[in-house]
């Protein structure tokens, strides 16, 4: 068959990315941005996405040496159907999947369709990032010359603490290890890191915006912390919806409590969904103390109310993939490139828009949580993070802004994401002080 393990034996050299291409696609934002760090520190030119659509396209304007394929990236193709469509097109690109599979045998797939010469690495092994390295090169060799890959002995573990610590660029004297750990949207994050702080089950944290960054403080979880993103929660409109019906779309925030628009309108619960806590948050800044009389005129309005962004935008929402019979959405700003890029067939422009006076801007930052033991590495990490390389592969893989303005955008997100000039904002210390009597408050008038 064309799929060959990789391990690494006792004689193995370290090897550098000497300037080959990578592209990396991994739909975990955080395991990605990890490997690329690593990657990029271990010599390789890494381009780094999130999910199939997203990857055919990198491969198209990069040209990459090797392709580096996560095995699951969610509902749609497998890294194995994106490495047949990628080989066609370049017969001399090195493969390498990324599987929890210890056996070829059991991807569920059949042996005889995988690309020849394509290897395949443990994800559970992938934290040692000399074996990626290694996987990466015998890819490209495997490439021109698919028999010529074997499998060799593994590592034992203290090797493998060694070669993570030499393809990070440290001293023999020295030992890290970074870990990576997921674990749901930002406030479940930073509970989970609240209940560690100090002996961290992690080394950074990314997720953490403004309105977590106030508990964040105050449980001093982290030595150094640093803004990454930007991004915009807004009420998206499906402009075709009201062109075919010969309505008139609404303007702004005051439409929204027009019986004209009744029934119109979806958003998600705030206590259980980040997008759901930035409209609400969007509807205090705007309205102040009115803000609850403004809520119970949505109810009056039709207003529907679900747990997450999922149920609303691609169920609920007539403007994407669900086709649902609401065409006014809680969502954010970028969502209309989102629409061009992800389209099944290809479109020049977006069938939805934004209602700029309701988008709230909210910056996301990632921190080196106090107590980590491996200060160096998590710096690194860090500093990969706000690298003007990996900032520019925000915009299409995480479909935010990036902190750097230098940062040049893509021509899709110029076009269509919404980015008002003076957003919607609110303290991160008032939103600390209050959330939870404003969520109560709003559980009154809406449940």
């Amino acid at each position: 068959v064309g799929l060959t393990p990789l391990t690494m034996g006792r004689s193995s050299r370290i090897i550098t990315g000497m300037d080959r291409s990578v592209l990396l696609v991994e739909d975990d934002s955080l395991v990605r941005a990890a490997l690329a760090a690593g990657l990029t520190h271990h010599g390789f030119d890494v381009t780094a996405v999130g999910d199939a659509r997203s990857a055919m396209a990198a491969f198209a304007t990069t040209s990459p040496d090797v392709a580096v394929l996560d095995l699951h990236l969610g509902a749609g193709p497998t890294g194995i159907d994106i490495a047949v469509g990628m080989r066609k097109r370049a017969p001399d690109l090195g493969l390498v999947l990324l599987t929890s599979f210890t056996d070829p045998r059991l991807l569920r797939t059949s042996l005889d369709s995988i690309p020849a010469g394509m290897l395949y690495l443990v994800k559970q092994s992938v934290d040692d990032l000399s074996l990626l390295a290694a996987a990466i090169e015998s890819a490209t060799a495997a490439a021109h010359s698919p028999a010529a890959s074997t499998p060799r002995s593994p590592l034992t573990a203290a090797q493998a603490d060694t070669l993570r610590l030499l393809a990070a660029g440290l001293s023999n004297s020295e030992i890290a290890r970074v870990r990576v750990v997921t674990g749901g949207d930002s406030g479940t994050v930073v509970s989970r890191a609240i209940l560690t702080a100090g002996t961290p089950e992690g080394d950074v944290l990314w997720g953490v915006d403004d309105t977590t960054l106030g508990r964040a403080e105050r449980a001093h979880l982290f030595d150094r912390v640093e803004a990454v993103d930007t991004g915009d929660v807004c009420v998206n409109v499906d402009d075709e919806w009201y062109a075919g019906r010969g309505l008139e779309p609404p303007r702004g925030f005051d439409d929204l409590f027009d019986p004209a628009y009744r029934g119109h309108l979806v958003v998600q619960n705030p206590v259980t969904s980040s997008p759901g806590t930035g409209f609400l948050l969007a509807t205090i800044a705007r309205y102040g103390d009115a803000w609850r009389e403004r809520w119970a005129d949505l109810v009056a309005n039709d207003v529907l109310v679900v747990n997450d962004w999922t149920a609303a935008y691609t169920v609920e929402f007539s403007g994407s993939s669900g086709a649902g019979p609401r065409p006014l959405v809680v969502s954010y700003g970028s969502s209309p490139p989102a629409e061009v890029v992800f389209a099944v067939e290809p479109v020049d422009e977006p069938g939805t828009s934004v209602l700029e006076d309701t988008c709230l801007r909210l910056t996301e930052r990632a921190g080196v949580l106090r107590g980590t033991r491996n200060p160096r590495l998590a710096d690194a990490l860090l500093d990969h993070l706000l690298s003007r390389s990996f900032q520019e592969t925000m915009p299409l893989s995480l479909f935010v802004f990036p902190i750097d303005p230098s940062v040049p955008l893509p021509d899709v997100f110029e076009r269509f994401a919404a980015r008002p000039a003076a957003p919607l904002r609110l303290d991160p210390a008032a939103i600390d002080a209050d959330l939870e009597t404003w969520l109560s408050d709003w559980r009154d008038i809406v449940l």
